[in-house]
């Protein structure tokens, strides 16, 4: 698996020749692909609970793991998927439907390979036929990418029609992040396409001075909440269908209402709110929650001090160049 973010300059030439595919017409973000910069941004936890979100908005939406290295996009969902990616590749179309997987609230995951030894098969030249077909299939795409920058995630990139970058508000992922816009601007890609997503943790690196650092606004913020993703992950549901009135779920829904073009819907509060929660419990199949060793929980750490401005641009890496904040 060639791997360009270390730097690979030939995967650069080849990538650089090619032209971003274009955004279908009337839609913000058919194929939508999720890329930290960095592991342990919460680019699966990101990925699952926006095909989640996607699906309330504009209904069935295929969720791809691309994630080649750690692929757990069956874990999150807690499904079993017989057939892969790298099972299907290259194949006629009903194999392909065939392996999509789906879930009660809309979302049909295509899971990504079991290891080192499948990923190896997968080729970066037949990820864009594979998106195209399936975003012919669904109104959305959601695409979840290892942090790695391999042949097969640049490809990814360059089917998307918008792409998310989240990012936690850490100094090595500033600089991560840095490297990676710089890097999408030498492979060709329009930067507009380009959204950051911070997650937001009190007390750390605000938003004013990520994006000081990074050249251009942080386009959403997200409140993270460690514990409550812990558990979704733990029952294979995903935040946004266990606790849909939950901050770190609204958070998200409103960046699936601007990719889908429609208002953010109200989640209603009190005993209604209640009352919908247990009745999409009720209609979601029941699933037991998994022994899975919990990861210790970054609430028993005191707050850092917030870093200021001028200590979060000495990452040594230039901000990328500035753009509009119009989203």
């Amino acid at each position: 698996m060639r791997v360009v973010g270390r730097i690979d300059s030939a995967a650069l030439k080849r990538a650089g020749g090619k032209r971003r595919a274009t955004r279908p017409a009337g839609t913000d973000g058919r194929i939508v692909v999720v890329h930290g910069a960095k592991g342990g941004s919460g680019t699966s936890i990101l990925a699952a609970n926006l095909a989640a979100a996607l699906a309330r908005h504009a209904g069935p939406v295929a969720l791809v793991d691309l994630a080649l290295t750690s692929a757990d996009q069956d874990l999150l969902w807690n499904l079993e998927c017989p057939l892969r990616v790298d099972d299907v590749l290259g194949t006629e179309g009903h194999e392909l439907a065939d392996a999509l997987v789906g879930h009660a609230p809309g979302v049909r995951l295509l899971a990504g390979p079991l290891g080192p030894a499948e990923a190896e098969s997968i080729s970066g030249a037949a990820i864009g036929p594979l998106l195209g077909e399936l975003a012919e299939r669904h109104p959305y795409v959601v695409v979840d990418t290892s942090s790695e920058l391999s042949e097969v995630t640049v490809c990814a990139l360059e089917a998307a029609t918008r792409i998310i970058v989240p990012l936690i508000p850490e100094l090595p992922a500033l600089r991560a992040t840095q490297r990676l816009l710089s890097m999408l601007e030498r492979l060709g890609l329009d930067l507009a396409v380009v959204q950051t997503c911070l997650w937001v943790r009190p007390g750390e690196i605000d938003a004013a001075a990520v994006a000081k650092v990074l050249g251009r606004a942080v386009d959403w913020q997200v409140p993270w909440a460690p514990r409550v993703a812990q558990e979704a992950v733990n029952s294979g549901q995903p935040v946004a269908i266990s606790q849909p009135h939950h901050p770190l779920a609204t958070g998200i829904g409103q960046i699936a209402a601007q990719l889908a073009g429609s208002p953010p819907a109200m989640v209603a509060s009190g005993f209604l709110g209640r009352v919908r929660e247990q009745l999409a419990r009720w209609q979601s199949p029941r699933q037991p929650v998994r022994a899975v060793a919990p990861l210790p929980d970054p609430n028993f750490d005191a707050p850092a001090p917030r870093a200021s401005v001028r200590s979060v641009g000495l990452i040594g890496v230039a901000p990328a160049s500035p753009r509009s904040t119009d989203r």
